[in-house]
């Protein structure tokens, strides 16, 4: 994860996110969000997020070692 904090975010004030999916994947999502006050951009993040559900579907299966 990247993520940059251009401006000082004090309480009461009114923060706007805008978040994005860039790609997706087996349950593995990579994506982009932007945080703004007043319009423009006081945050902004880039993020690898996986679904653990999905991404187990995907994963070869397990073989028991018992004899």
């Amino acid at each position: 994860h990247t993520v940059k904090f251009k401006k000082e975010i004090k309480p009461g004030m009114c923060l706007e996110i805008e978040a994005y999916v860039d790609s997706w994947r087996r349950g593995v999502c990579k994506g982009r969000a932007y945080g703004k006050v007043n319009s423009e951009i006081a945050c902004e993040a880039n993020m690898m997020i996986t679904i653990p559900e999905i991404l187990e579907s995907y994963l070869p299966n397990r073989c028991s070692l018992r004899s």
